[in-house]
């Protein structure tokens, strides 16, 4: 009986002493401990976000560069001299060409009758001197020696009278095409070779379908090497396929650019700025996303406050960003998925370069 009354009085005690210790904690006689997140913040600013695309091609020759080597009139490949990819230059020998028989028939049959109407006009001018002839026979002698003459004329002009015949490259540069071999027999104006300059000025890129609907004719392309990035230049995009490639399912885009810089067949990059635009620009770290969208902390006498936010144009570090901002609040960049709204935080010193 005894031991019951004990207990009920220390149950008594304690209970009068825990209500003693909430009102003191309640008076600020006890400190209350206060969780704060510790986060790090940069500073809301406003700058240029460009939207780039970057393509990948190749250093071609324009169509408008290269040269197509034919011969005009129908023979065979008697020697071939170059190799696709080679090198060449202005007066070097590209290939050996042999007249076909009928090629050279015709040559000498046109030589013939040169030789026969000269002859025949010397005749007629004779006997006109000797008042054998009339003046008009001498001029139907003259026109047609005159005809025959032409015609070994334009037999000469198509390399016609000699059998065997260089092709010789009109230029510096190198072999682009090569399609004929010795031992091919071609009919008068087969393309035989393909001749690109050195400087070449052109270049094919490859972009996907979405990109290449933004992409329009005369925007400025910054050009990069892969072998060497220090190398460089811009361009302009000069045309874009209207199809698409079977193969690749890309869109072929044209850009023109200064000569000197790139070799042809050259593997190279390609950044086009599809638009620019002035915004409010935070670390990519800053934005965060739930159901409701994306959204930001700033912090505002030592609290956390969560902005809706609307994203823009973006790049590996940055991110464009618009709404109701608080002016001149911190942004939170490190530790913010640790906050709710109204949080107290601790914050490192505000970074002013983390954009």
């Amino acid at each position: 009986m005894k031991l019951g009354r004990v207990v009920l009085v220390a149950l008594l005690f304690s209970i009068q002493a825990s209500a003693d210790n909430d009102d003191a904690a309640a008076a600020g006689d006890v400190p209350v401990k206060v969780v704060r997140a510790s986060v790090r913040t940069a500073v809301l600013q406003q700058q240029m976000m460009s939207e780039n695309v970057t393509v990948y091609g190749q250093v071609t020759p324009s169509s408008r560069q290269v040269t197509v080597l034919s011969e005009p009139r129908a023979g065979q490949i008697a020697a071939m001299k170059v190799l696709v990819g080679q090198r060449v230059h202005k007066g070097q020998v590209l290939l050996t060409f042999a007249n076909a028989p009928e090629t050279d028939q015709a040559w000498r049959q046109a030589f013939i009758a040169a030789n026969s109407a000269q002859s025949e006009r010397s005749r007629m001018a004779q006997l006109l001197a000797q008042h054998l002839a009339t003046a008009g026979q001498l001029a139907v002698a003259d026109k047609t020696f005159a005809d025959a003459k032409a015609q070994l004329e334009a037999q000469q002009q198509l390399g016609a009278g000699r059998h065997l015949s260089p092709l010789k490259a009109p230029c510096d540069g190198w072999v682009s095409a090569v399609n004929v071999a010795a031992g091919t027999r071609v009919t008068a104006g087969t393309q035989l070779l393909e001749l690109s300059p050195d400087a070449a000025t052109h270049i094919t890129f490859a972009a996907e379908v979405v990109d290449s609907q933004r992409i329009q004719v005369g925007m400025p392309v910054k050009i990069i090497s892969l072998v060497g990035a220090d190398r460089s230049v811009s361009g302009r995009v000069e045309r874009i396929a209207a199809a698409v490639t079977a193969s690749t399912q890309q869109v072929g885009i044209g850009v023109t650019m200064p000569v000197g810089v790139f070799m042809s067949g050259e593997r190279v990059k390609g950044i086009l700025t599809l638009q620019r635009q002035l915004s409010w620009v935070v670390p990519r770290l800053a934005v965060l996303t739930d159901d409701a969208g994306a959204y930001l902390y700033q912090v505002k006498n030592g609290h956390a406050v969560r902005i809706a936010v609307r994203t823009g144009i973006e790049n590996a570090e940055n991110i464009a960003v618009d709404g109701p901002f608080l002016p001149g609040a911190p942004v939170v960049i490190v530790g913010n998925y640790e906050l709710t709204p109204g949080m107290a935080v601790r914050m490192a010193p505000v970074s002013s370069g983390a954009l």
